[in-house]
């Protein structure tokens, strides 16, 4: 008969499975990295050193764990008949990016040149900032000449890749303008009387003013300088910028020049200050004044300023015709003072003529016509002293005119008188006119004046006492009778007075015929 036996059989399914890490490549910051299984379940996940797994659930811890690309292996242990069965996946960890950077000099001056960034940490990134900083994007350099001054933030940028996120870091840089600066004192020229001078400062603020050598009354806040308490001279003044903000101390310099200003005239004298036409010549000297910084004493003449007509505080030999107001200023860097003055006055020369009155009688005799012998005509009209000379010699009268009855006319000889303006000085003398012993020489002829003028009056003394009849002829040199007149003397001295005014001037012949028209008495040469 059949026999049957049964016994139990079992078929284990061959392990199957697969594995995978779907978020892969992981940024080591992302936490954890969960694999994702199908399949056959219970194995253990293991890998390579480095990679921290979960071998149950095959998680990976991937902030301990070191970047890289890994091998993870699923094994299912070998049961029910079926052998080891395994299955493999990979998992790339990118390191979480991470970095620091900085800028050691800062701040930086503009004039340093390049600030290199320092920087620790992952590289590959790019660097930017805000606009005005000139920063290399690659490298972090910063191009200090082209970057506006300030303080600016500076990012590293490291861009998402591997599974990390834009990475991201700052830093901060400040950019310190190079001090530049330019100072002048413009509104020259400076005196010391002259209140303060103020600089022109253009460029970088906040330095200090010095100066060199010491007597500049300078503010060193401002560098205005106090003229009135500053010493003569050229100074140096020097405007420093501290060293700040990473650049190094900053001086400039100008000059300025303090000067004297000049003290004006008190007076101007002249040496002759009054004088008598046609004029002549003066000193002028000026008194009282100082010159200051560069300055000169100038004259003029019209007004302060007018005609130049020198320079210096004494002018010599200067020629004068007419009344004249001189003007003299001082005149330098520090401008014009006020003018002193001083007026050269030329006053007139008198005019005088000596004349014999008309009538008037020889010598020793009175004249019932007119009061005066010997008399004067002055111009201009003024206050006058006289000084009468004969023949040369002074003699003692002061008046006008000298009168017959003076005893002066016992003197015979010539006469001649020199009139002073008291108010003026000013002089002149007289033509001559020459008085003779007409009884000491019979057979002559007085004439006076002579030279004449408008007239001459005609005298002869005659030892006959009574009436004669008398002829006067007058003749050129040639013989030539130009004039007569008759007239009829009485007693010793016989007088006419003849009108020559219609005569040529020059020279003539006075002869005196007797009433037979026979030459009696000879004048000579008379002069008109």
């Amino acid at each position: 008969a059949i026999f049957t036996t049964t016994t139990p059989v079992t078929i284990t399914a061959q392990p199957a499975a697969t594995i995978a890490y779907a978020g892969s490549p992981y940024c080591s910051s992302a936490g954890t990295a969960t694999v994702t299984q199908t399949g056959t379940a219970g194995g253990a996940y293991s890998s390579t050193a480095g990679l921290t797994i979960n071998a149950a659930t095959g998680a990976v811890t991937l902030g301990t764990s070191t970047p890289g690309t890994y091998t993870v292996t699923y094994t299912v242990a070998a049961a029910g008949g079926c052998a080891v069965y395994t299955t493999t996946t990979s998992i790339t960890i990118t390191a979480q990016p991470a970095a620091t950077i900085a800028y050691a000099g800062t701040p930086y001056c503009s004039s340093a040149g390049t600030a290199n960034s320092t920087q620790t940490g992952t590289a590959g990134g790019t660097y930017s900032s805000a606009a005005g900083l000139s920063v290399n994007a690659a490298t972090g350099a910063v191009t200090l000449a082209t970057s506006t001054a300030g303080t600016y933030t500076v990012t590293y940028t490291v861009a998402a890749a591997g599974g990390c996120s834009v990475y991201t870091t700052t830093t901060t840089i400040t950019v310190t303008a190079q001090p530049a600066a330019t100072i002048a004192y413009t509104a020259v020229p400076y005196c010391t009387d002259g209140g303060t001078a103020t600089v022109t400062r253009t460029g970088t603020a906040g330095g200090t003013y010095s100066s060199a050598p010491a007597g500049l009354s300078i503010n060193a806040a401002t560098g205005a300088v106090t003229l009135a308490t500053s010493t003569l001279g050229t100074y140096t003044v020097t405007y420093t910028v501290a060293a700040a903000g990473g650049c190094s101390v900053y001086s400039t310099t100008t000059t300025i020049t303090i000067n004297a200003p000049s003290v004006a005239p008190t007076s101007a004298t002249a040496s002759n200050p009054n004088m008598c036409t046609p004029g002549g010549i003066t000193n002028l000297t000026e008194t009282g004044g100082v010159l200051g910084t560069g300055a000169s004493y100038k004259w003029y003449l019209g007004s302060c300023g007018g005609t130049p007509v020198g320079t210096g505080a004494t002018l010599t030999g200067i020629t004068v015709t007419a009344t004249t107001t001189f003007f003299v200023r001082a005149e330098g860097i520090c401008g014009n003072t006020a003018c002193a003055s001083v007026t050269v006055t030329v006053n007139p020369t008198p005019t005088v003529i000596l004349l014999v009155a008309s009538g008037f009688p020889n010598p020793g005799q009175t004249n019932p016509l007119h009061p005066s012998g010997l008399y004067t005509t002055v111009s201009p009209a003024g206050n006058y002293t006289y000084a009468w000379t004969l023949n040369g010699t002074p003699i003692a009268t002061t008046a006008s005119s000298i009168t017959p009855a003076n005893a002066l006319f016992t003197d015979f000889g010539v006469y001649a008188v020199t009139v002073t303006n008291t108010a003026t000085g000013c002089f002149a003398s007289s033509n001559s006119v020459s008085v003779t012993d007409i009884v000491n020489q019979r057979g002559q002829l007085f004439i006076s004046p002579n030279p004449g003028h408008s007239y001459i009056d005609i005298h002869y003394y005659s030892s006959t006492t009574g009436v004669q009849a008398r002829t006067v002829c007058v003749f050129t040199p040639t013989g030539q009778r130009v004039m007569y007149m008759a007239y009829t003397p009485s007693g010793n001295y016989g007088n006419m007075t003849m009108d020559i005014s219609r005569l040529p001037q020059g020279t003539y012949m006075v002869v005196l015929l007797d009433g037979a028209n026979k030459k009696i008495a000879s004048a000579g040469l008379v002069k008109l």
